[in-house]
């Protein structure tokens, strides 16, 4: 598959599943292949698959690094509220709001 079009979304989509499936350990190759992605999407002009692929850097940064991660999305969502990109809009506030909730809920908790 040498298409970028396809190559990028894939990309991404497997780095979603390893997130899940995987040890944190492997975070940071994640983080390097989701980069390595959003870079050759911006480059290429793949707004959309770019955005795909921030989306899942922020949430997978909500993991591993909460501050960069909420950035990221925060950021995300102005941005695609201000294009009309609704469906992405969305799911990055919902990442943000269930990373609030686990902060939350982690304030609440008996010591």
């Amino acid at each position: 598959m040498s298409d970028p079009a396809l190559k990028l979304p894939a990309m991404i989509q497997k780095e979603r599943v390893a997130t899940v499936t995987s040890p944190a350990s492997s975070s940071f190759a994640a983080q390097q292949d989701l980069k390595s992605a959003i870079a050759t999407a911006t480059k290429l002009g793949y707004y959309n698959v770019e955005i795909e692929g921030r989306l899942a850097l922020g949430q997978l940064q909500l993991k591993t690094n909460p501050i960069a991660g909420r950035a990221l999305l925060t950021t995300l969502v102005s941005e695609t509220q201000d294009r009309g990109l609704a469906l992405v809009s969305r799911h990055a506030k919902e990442a943000l709001v269930s990373s609030s909730n686990v902060v939350a809920d982690n304030h609440r908790s008996p010591r």
